[in-house]
This record gives structure tokens, C-alpha cells and sequence, in this order.
């Protein structure tokens, strides 16, 4: 069945059509497990085959202006119903209908090739997204400055890095005026900087008018941005409704599998994550090896409730003997404004370690900050007389999403509102 998309928005608004229309849509995928068993079944006829079953039974509308974000668990079906309603893979059964222009960030890098020069990929990639040639040269200038990549525009793509790669394409998607923008977990391409850049700018597309539909797994990006949500487990539409409503449905189900794992902490360290090499480690006085936060019952939290507690744990690798030392940590939001910050020195505590110890710390708090992302980094230091010697320091270790209601500003103070008078005008 084949994608139907309409051209005139217009005249779809006038009769009442739905910007995205979906049916009972479903789409499943052979799996064999192995390349001798395709071969069987093409000379036998029969089935030599499981059938995985990506999408069963979907069914919502995205009305024009809309904003409707997908949440779901890994292999929810989330990417499979993004490109279906992009047009890039078809559907085996039921109906979908996409009346607009649309631009999909889909996999980012995808579709540009590696020997041309990144000033030819936007050329190329605007004309395949449906823009004419001039109009992507109109576009050029401003499509290289928000990458941020004038210096390498015209070197091989192939010598970018990933994240350059994935800032370019998302800068050429985003300059189609499109009336239907589909995205899948592109917001948080390249450094915390240019996420929070490339957030700003949804956010302004959306303000403008325009229907999106976008894949997240965060909770943060849900309220801030989204009309409506959708939550899809097992490839099945599992509720449809008001973002908080939905978030709150796709915790519960995170929660489940969080009960599974009951007894597991985080365990990776800042040398597996490659934040700091062994070498370099090596040479430091102490560093810090893990930072990561637990809730109360010490399992590892990456949504926090407003008005509960947690912890923000600090491991600390001593190298050498350290008679006073001391332990910070930080929060920050993506682009790099501090929310809050404390040490050990604001507690007047000071620690010590010896060479070969690892030190374990803790500092606990009630959450209130505003629902959004926020990044948790930490570090340490040696204490010297009344000054101190910053050793290692980690920023934007641990990516963390709040939940809540909304307020302004990124913190929620617990205010509460009573209206104490009415008054007219003769008193």
C-alpha cells in the first residue's frame, strides 16, 4: 500500500483532513535465522521464517499545527512508524494518509555521501528533502552557520566526526519549509550546546505553525513541547492523550522494568565511558571514577519526581596520598547554565585518601527543579591551606530528566495560589 500524501494543504484544512491519518496500521518483518534458510524458502515454498510483528493495529490522527510526540521503549515500534509516515518503508496492512510538505530527520548522516564535500551534501540533500537548486543556495549560508562548520564546509564529508556529521544534516533538514516535520531522537545531536541550539529552533518551528511529529525518550521535551502524546509498546498504541497524562504511563512502564532489575546500581565508569583515558587517569593525584544518581531505595534515576529525594554518587580513584581533599558536584541545563551546585568545603568537611583507596561519597536532595533536562557533573580536588587544587573534574556526566508541573524560570518552589479578595469599586 502506498503512502498517500496530498499537496494541497489547503484544501485538505477546508474538508476537515488530518495532517497525518493513521488506520490500523501494521507492519511486520521476516526474520531467518540464518541466509540458507531465505534460500530453502524460495525453493521450497515453504516457510523457513519467524514473523516479528513491528507495528499491529495503530490507529491517531495529527491534526495541522499540531505537536504530538512518540514515547516508547526500545523496539516500541517508534522508528518504524516514523519512516512509515515519512514514506520511506511501506506498510502491510491498513491506512495512512500525510497531507503536506514534509522534511524527516530520521537517521542523521544517512543519505549523504562520504566523498563529497559537506557544502555539496546540503546542495545535494536540500534538492532530495524537495527544495530547488536556488533555493539551497539561498540557504547555504545560513544552513553552514547554524552547524557551525564554515571551517570544514568544504572538506570531505568522510572526514567529519559523527556528531559534525549529524549537525550538518540536521541543519539541511531543518531549513525545508515544511508543513509537516517528522523527526526521530534528533534532538540531542552534537554537544550539549548545540542540543539545546537545535531545541530552540523546534521549538520556533512549531511556534510557526507547522504540524510535529517526533520520536523522544525524553519526558523534559514531551511537555515543553508537545499538544498531545502517543505511547506505543510491542508495536501497539498503548494510550493517546495529554502529554503528562502519557508521561506518566511511560514511567510506570519504565518503573516495571526498573523492579526487574531490582539490585543493579550504576556501575559504569568514567574510563568505560571514555570521559578520561587510563593514561591520563594514571597521572592524575585522584580522579573521579563514577558519578551517577540513586534514588532512595539506591537504585539508578534518570527521571526525577518533583518533591522526592535522591542521591548524587561520587567515586573517587586515589593515586596518592591526600591528607585533605574534598568533593563537589554540579547541575547544570544543556547549555551549561549552572542550576545548583555543592561541596564538601561548603559543608566544612574535609576528606582524605590514601594511595590505591577509592573513596565513596554521597550528597542528597529534594528535587524542585522545573520539569527539563539537566546535566549532573562532579569533581575533585586537593585542599591547600585556604585555597584548593582542582584535580579532575567531570561536566555533563549523567543526562537527567524532571518531571512536574510546568512553571517558569528551573526551579518550582511549591507555590500555592488562593485568590483573598474581591473587590468593587465602591468598596
Amino acid at each position: 500500500m502506498a503512502l498517500d500524501q496530498g499537496k494541497d494543504v489547503a484544501q485538505a484544512t477546508a474538508t476537515g483532513a488530518s495532517a497525518i491519518h493513521v488506520k490500523n496500521l501494521g507492519k511486520s518483518f521476516k526474520l531467518y535465522d540464518r541466509p540458507s534458510a531465505l534460500l530453502r524458502e524460495l525453493i521450497t515454498g515453504r516457510k523457513h521464517h519467524a514473523e516479528y510483528h513491528a507495528l499491529t493495529g495503530v490507529s491517531f490522527d495529527v491534526g495541522h499545527g499540531e505537536v504530538v510526540g512518540v514515547l516508547g521503549r526500545n523496539g516500541a515500534g517508534k522508528s518504524t512508524l516514523l519512516k512509515i509516515v515519512a514514506g520511506v518503508l511501506d506498510h502491510d496492512e491498513g491506512d495512512i494518509k500525510v497531507n503536506g510538505r514534509v522534511a524527516a530527520l530520521l537517521e542523521l548522516g544517512s543519505g549523504f555521501s562520504p566523498e563529497y564535500t559537506g557544502r555539496n551534501n546540503v546542495l545535494f540533500g536540500g534538492m532530495c528533502l524537495g527544495m530547488k537548486k536556488e533555493e539551497v543556495l539561498a540557504k547555504m549560508d545560513s544552513i553552514i552557520e547554524f552547524a557551525e562548520l564554515g571551517d570544514v564546509i568544504d572538506q570531505p564529508f568522510k572526514t567529519y566526526s559523527s556528531g559534525m556529521k549529524a549537525r550538518l544534516t540536521f541543519a539541511t533538514a531543518i531549513s525545508v519549509d515544511a508543513e509537516i516535520l517528522i523527526i526521530d531522537e534528533a534532538l540531542s545531536v552534537g554537544d550539549a550546546l548545540f542540543a539545546e541550539k537545535c531545541f530552540k529552533r523546534i521549538k520556533e518551528i512549531a511556534e510557526s505553525g507547522a504540524t510535529i511529529f517526533f520520536v523522544t525518550h525524553s519526558l523534559g521535551q514531551i511537555y515543553e513541547l508537545c499538544d498531545r502524546a502517543i505511547l506505543l509498546d510491542r508495536g501497539k498504541l498503548l494510550c493517546d492523550g495529554l502529554p503528562r497524562y502519557v508521561g506518566h504511563e511511560y514511567e510506570t512502564l519504565l518503573a516495571r522494568d526498573r523492579s526487574k532489575t531490582a539490585g543493579k546500581t550504576l556501575q559504569e565508569t568514567v574510563l568505560s565511558r571514555g570521559l578520561i583515558k587510563q593514561e591520563q587517569a594514571d597521572k592524575l593525584d585522584a580522579y573521579v571514577r563514577v558519578i551517577s544518581l540513586v534514588d532512595e531505595d539506591g537504585f539508578e534515576a534518570t527521571t526525577l519526581h518533583y518533591g522526592e529525594r535522591y542521591k548524587v554518587m561520587i567515586q573517587v580513584q586515589f593515586n596518592k596520598h591526600l591528607p585533605r581533599a574534598g568533593v563537589s558536584f554540579r547541575v547544570e541545563t544543556p547549555s551549561g547554565m549552572t542550576v545548583f551546585g555543592d561541596a564538601t568545603a561548603f559543608h566544612e568537611v574535609e576528606l582524605s585518601g590514601a594511595a590505591g583507596q577509592t573513596g565513596h561519597y554521597a550528597f542528597s536532595f529534594r528535587n524542585v527543579l522545573a520539569p527539563g533536562n539537566y546535566l549532573v557533573g562532579g569533581g575533585v580536588v586537593e585542599l591547600i591551606e585556604d585555597a584548593f587544587n582542582v584535580l579532575h573534574v567531570v561536566r555533563g556526566n549523567t543526562l537527567l530528566t524532571a518531571t512536574g508541573r510546568p512553571v517558569t524560570g528551573m526551579v518550582d518552589l511549591g507555590c500555592e495560589f488562593e485568590e483573598v479578595k474581591k473587590q468593587t469599586d465602591n468598596g
